[in-house]
């Protein structure tokens, strides 16, 4: 994963666990505050390029304070979802591929052919069986 993306990661965690604490390499505990320039701090030791983790950190600050910070402090969401994007795309939220939740009436053609789950592989042999073809 880059850098940029570790830093952002790591901001957001910290912001919304504030008070818990982190350890690193499982020697050194610190507070879930610190925890990001400590995090900056090892990778300017061991060589690494700081200006990528403080772009993720600027970034997943700024993404906190838009949609944590503004919200509640002047009643505007600045990053609502579009409308269009609602519109296009299903409500129901899809968990794995077993879970599909799509309203029939965003169906295109006839509606799939009922299947009781799992994958059709087969049927299969059950665990313990001495079921051998």
């Amino acid at each position: 994963i880059n850098a940029e993306y570790m830093g952002t990661t790591i901001w957001l965690r910290t912001r919304q666990n504030t008070g818990q604490n982190l350890s690193i390499f499982g020697y050194v505990d610190v507070t879930a505050t610190v925890f990001p320039f400590v995090v900056i701090g090892l990778h300017f030791i061991f060589g690494g390029d700081i200006f990528k983790d403080i772009l993720g950190l600027a970034v997943g600050h700024l993404y906190f304070f838009l949609k944590h910070v503004v919200p509640t402090t002047h009643q505007r969401d600045l990053l609502a979802t579009p409308d269009f994007l609602k519109r296009w795309l299903p409500e129901e939220r899809v968990v794995g591929s077993l879970n599909v939740n799509i309203p029939q009436s965003r169906l295109r053609g006839a509606p799939p052919p009922a299947q009781t789950g799992g994958h059709p592989w087969g049927r299969g042999r059950t665990l313990g069986t001495a079921d051998v073809h």
